[in-house]
């Protein structure tokens, strides 16, 4: 009797043992708090995160500002005095218990200072310790420069027909007077005699082409066939570097003037200035032959100036710029990133000694970081333009293969030459056909986005600085896609600028001011 009770029992107790194995009431509770546990480490860990980051940037920001006390030119003294400084603002501060090492300060104190220091600091977490993680560490460093190192500038200026313009509400003044007054102001800001054989200025005036002159344009592997302009031009593909690229032949630009010309004052010379009231007024009898505004520039003063100190002659220089011609954004860019190319530096060396200043000898210098330590060489380029690539048309082969063919473009325009000898069937077929152009806005657009591009890149690192100067001229599409390439090219958002014409000596003031600024490197 005692065993047939017993067994009931046993059986009774399996039975509650597979139950509760197959039981899962209760599940949920365990997972949510095994969840609920590890959330608490998580959103723990992230407090710790933002505790450090927090003060990692405070560090950072403190170690910023103190290299930048010391680096000011106006803290005179040694160089042990102005480590002092940085030690000091950091106290003030509530940093100098992070600081590690001595400051360290270079340059002569006068023109030039450059100053670095470091920080470190410790940070006990509260919950990163329950994963073995007991403290935190961040570093900070920062490099602060005042004054002027090695510089190399392209100035690079739109001296096209619409610079004839006046700037609204002006008075009267043009965009050209206002582009002189400006850029000369920016010469005169940069070329002082504290900044002496440190910066170095290259003037790439530009409107349809670019005139490299003579003597420069010698110095290049160029089928040269005449001798009324010197302008050269480029396989598509030399717009994906920067340097110029002459192992096989260039070709030579045509000198000849697709624009009219005019003769408002009767003097049988063709006009190269004149109003807009003018321009509006003109009749067919003005039509004149003389070339005033060639796709090639002719004039001397419309070459390009490389690598100078010479703030007088490059103010004479923009002082008799005129209005002229198309706009050839990226040709201006080709030659000012090329003045900025180490590969190029044989060709200037080749140059008369008239034209070289001994000091820029070694220049353009290679590419480096675009730091200001002292020695390195920071690369700059200012454009400025009113406008955007448009087309450019070139003259058939055949109508310009020989000296006599060559000589009759030179004095003689192509408009004047279809009207006056009734040619007007073969007015588009002469050159290429209507719609046809060697440049259009679009491939002018892309090969300046290609240099662009490529000059940013951090092996070579050149800062473009962009301005587009006004907006009255051109269809909306035509000023916003103007201004879209301007912008996209330059280094960054604060580095292009869009004026009227007004603030464009403010404008030149403020970019010549920020490339010898004080400022942080690192």
């Amino acid at each position: 009797m005692m065993m047939s009770k017993a067994l009931p029992a046993a059986r009774q107790f399996q039975t509650l043992v597979k139950r509760f194995r197959k039981e899962e009431d209760g599940s949920v509770i365990v997972l949510t708090l095994f969840l609920l546990v590890l959330m608490l480490i998580l959103g723990g860990m992230a407090v710790d995160f933002m505790r450090f980051e927090s003060r990692r940037a405070k560090l950072q920001g403190c170690i910023d500002n103190a290299v930048l006390a010391g680096a000011d030119l106006d803290q005179s003294g040694t160089n042990d005095e102005v480590a002092q400084v940085v030690r000091d603002w950091s106290e003030a501060n509530d940093c100098h218990n992070e600081l590690v090492g001595t400051p360290t300060v270079s340059g002569d104190g006068t023109n030039y200072r450059e100053v670095t220091a470091g920080g470190q600091m410790t940070l006990d977490t509260f919950f990163l310790r329950l994963i073995g993680t007991d403290e935190m560490t961040a570093v900070a460093a920062s490099t602060a420069v005042e004054g002027v190192g090695n510089i190399e500038i392209s100035l690079i200026l739109d001296v096209s027909g619409s610079m004839r313009y006046e700037i609204p509400g002006s008075g009267g003044v043009t965009r050209m007077e206002r582009l002189k007054e400006a850029s000369s102001a920016f010469v005169d800001a940069l070329l002082t005699a504290e900044n002496a054989d440190r910066i170095s200025v290259s003037l790439v005036p530009y409107s349809e082409h670019v005139n490299a002159g003579p003597e420069l344009m010698a110095q290049f592997n160029v089928n040269q066939v005449h001798d009324f302009s010197h302008c050269i031009e480029f396989p598509n593909a030399a717009y994906n570097t920067l340097s110029i690229d002459d192992s096989t032949p260039l070709e030579q630009a045509q000198h000849y003037q697709f624009n009219q010309a005019y003769d408002f004052d009767g003097d049988g010379v063709s006009d190269n200035e004149f109003t807009i009231a003018q321009y509006n007024a003109r009749s067919s009898s003005q039509i004149s032959p003389q070339l005033n505004q060639p796709v090639c520039p002719q004039q001397e003063y419309e070459r390009i100036i490389p690598l100078t100190q010479n703030a007088d002659l490059l103010k004479d220089n923009i002082d008799l710029f005129q209005p002229r011609s198309g706009t050839s954004i990226f040709l201006g860019l080709k030659w000012g990133l090329a003045l900025l190319d180490s590969s190029l530096n044989d060709e200037l060396l080749a140059l008369p000694a008239s034209m070289r200043d001994p000091a820029f000898a070694t220049r353009p210098a290679p590419y480096n970081s675009n730091n200001a330590a002292l020695g390195a060489t920071i690369k700059y380029v200012v454009l400025m333009s009113d406008g955007q690539n448009d087309s450019s048309y070139r003259l058939n082969d055949e109508l310009y293969d020989t000296p006599s063919k060559r000589a009759h473009w030179a004095k003689e325009t192509y408009q004047y030459f279809y009207r006056t000898d009734k040619h007007y069937e073969q007015f588009w077929e002469w050159i290429g056909g209507y719609g046809n152009p060697k440049y259009d806005a679009t491939l002018g657009d892309t090969l300046m986005a290609n240099m662009c591009t490529e000059a940013k890149k951090p092996e070579n690192n050149v800062t473009i600085f962009t301005i587009a100067m006004g907006t009255d001229t051109s269809s909306a599409a035509e000023d916003a896609r103007g201004k879209a390439a301007l912008q996209a090219c330059a280094s960054g958002p604060s580095f292009y600028k869009a004026t009227s014409g007004d603030e464009l000596v403010a404008i030149f003031e403020a970019i010549a001011e920020q490339i010898t600024d004080l400022r942080l490197t690192q």
